[in-house]
């Protein structure tokens, strides 16, 4: 049964000029994450879709960031490039999780199932 589902979209260029303060960049993305990242070619782009990632799941949670932090939520891919749901400290339910970009926009889709 779904229990939620969230989308979000964000410019690629917002997320560009974010990243280059490592206090953002702490505050938003896990070690594991700013890592992962750091390894990609595309690193800006992948950077915006984890954040459009976090906004979605928490859209699907119904409750916005209320009592949980950006880094509570970590995404990490598996060796295929599916991308995974880790939510630190709170509940470990069944997550989909789409993510896609082109050069100006990252766009992320989350279902939350029973």
């Amino acid at each position: 049964m779904i229990r939620g589902i969230g989308t979000d979209i964000i410019e690629i260029l917002r997320i560009g000029k974010a990243i280059r303060d490592p206090k953002f960049l702490r505050k938003v993305f896990t070690e594991k994450e700013r890592d992962e990242q750091e390894n990609r070619g595309n690193k800006v782009e992948s950077y915006a879709a984890l954040f459009a990632a976090k906004e979605a799941i928490v859209k699907a949670m119904g409750t916005g960031f209320r009592g949980i932090e950006f880094t509570d939520i970590e995404i990490f891919h598996d060796d295929w490039g599916k991308p995974w749901v880790y939510l630190h400290g709170i509940r470990q339910d069944d997550w989909s999780l789409s993510l896609s970009h082109c050069k100006t926009y990252a766009v992320a889709m989350a279902i939350w199932e029973e």
